[in-house]
């Protein structure tokens, strides 16, 4: 199964987030929010997510100077691999940022073409579906917009996604609150 524990980073956090996680040889997933086409972009979120769990999302349209530099290093540094979804318009909103991508280790899009060169979109929740037997969540994004607007921390997770971990996590934090035993037993449904 695959676990991440997020958090969003604040002013000067980026720096030591990266060197917890992003130091060693391990690829980090790379997921950009924006737009892009016809050569250039703007990215307006990232998130970052090791193989492990630990995961962060910062927002780099407001940088802090030692946080962009922190980023731009790790970014530019070929010797700490990074893994994108369809990595050409994300790398060109990267690069109108002025931050250069090296150590692409991976495209998640361009794998899953090469596993399935019949299917027509490859997007990244249907290679979860198709790969991990896992529904990605994604906010809509009035959904997302309103709570950033009203500072609410947003957890936006599909319909089964919710049902497992939304239980599990609820049930680990009463056990933790009431000194509870709990157990999570998964059964195929209809029973």
């Amino acid at each position: 199964s695959v676990e991440i524990a997020g958090r969003m980073l604040k002013t000067g956090q980026v720096a030591g987030w990266l060197a917890e996680h992003g130091a060693g040889t391990e690829p980090l997933g790379v997921a950009l929010k924006g737009s892009w086409g016809r050569g250039t972009g703007d990215v307006t979120a990232m998130a970052l997510a090791t193989a492990g769990g630990p995961a962060a999302w910062l927002n780099p349209t407001e940088p802090d100077p030692q946080d962009e530099n922190a980023l731009r290093t790790w970014l530019g540094d070929a010797s700490r691999p990074k893994v994108l979804h369809d990595a050409k318009g994300p790398l060109l909103a990267l690069d109108a940022r002025g931050l250069e991508v090296k150590g692409l280790a991976g495209d998640t899009a361009l794998a899953g073409y090469l596993v399935n060169p019949g299917q027509r979109g490859v997007e990244l929740a249907d290679l979860a579906r198709q790969f991990l037997h896992r529904e990605l969540g994604e906010a809509e994004e009035p959904s997302a917009a309103t709570a950033r607007e009203l500072g609410i921390h947003l957890i936006a997770a599909g319909h089964h996604a919710t049902e497992r971990l939304g239980v599990q996590a609820l049930a680990a934090h009463l056990a933790e609150r009431f000194r509870l035993e709990w157990s999570y037993v998964e059964i195929e449904n209809p029973v």
